[in-house]
């Protein structure tokens, strides 16, 4: 019968504590040192057209310009109070826009320009469908004249949502296109979370 042969005693390495803090470390550091060597995407188009304005008082007479929403990525929509069936579909889809973005939390305001309404039915509207949150803002556009100048200004005048960046220039817009509402996603996501995409205009 052969005699087990003895077993090997572990390097003494092995045995220290500082070693297997310095293995662990080397191991999560591959991830991050991969990334750091990864190329950034292009940041979204429209970071050198000029910023598109505003200018309409909420339903509580405060008048609100698109420079008091500076600092936030802003999705712009209208909505056509008079017409039920015109402005349900837009508040379900502010809504499941809303959704989409909650990662995003407060980087985000939703501006929604209603025409159609006074100031007081204005108010009625958004507290029935219990609409009055911190990131959306309820503006009066009596005849839509304004939510209609942006989006000739935007190049596309049946669009139903425009994204501004933090300085007011156009990123996306969302027309009929399930397509355009993924891209509008994204490219929200890729603005509030690269500052390179969303630089300060020149001069």
């Amino acid at each position: 019968m052969s005699t087990p042969a003895p077993r090997r005693a572990p390097l003494p390495i092995v045995a220290r504590p500082w070693f297997w803090l310095l293995f662990v470390g080397v191991l999560f550091s591959f991830p991050l040192i991969k990334g750091l060597g990864a190329r950034l995407p292009d940041p979204p188009p429209g970071i050198d057209s000029a910023p598109l304005e505003f200018e309409l008082p909420d339903d509580s007479g405060k008048l609100v310009r698109r420079a008091d929403l500076g600092g936030h990525l802003l999705v712009i929509t209208e909505l056509a109070y008079l017409n039920a069936a015109l402005h349900d579909e837009p508040l379900e889809r502010l809504r499941h826009l809303r959704k989409r973005l909650r990662g995003l939390g407060s980087a985000v305001v939703f501006v929604v320009m209603t025409h159609g309404a006074t100031a007081e039915q204005l108010t009625g509207f958004v507290n029935i469908n219990t609409a009055r949150k911190p990131q959306n803002v309820w503006l009066v556009d009596e005849d839509g004249a304004v939510f209609s100048a942006l989006v000739r200004q935007a190049g596309a005048p049946s669009a139903q949502m425009l994204l501004l960046d933090t300085h007011g220039r156009l990123r996306a817009i969302y027309g009929d296109d399930p397509a355009e509402l993924d891209v509008l996603v994204g490219t929200a996501g890729v603005l509030a979370n690269w500052r390179g995409a969303d630089p300060p205009p020149e001069g």
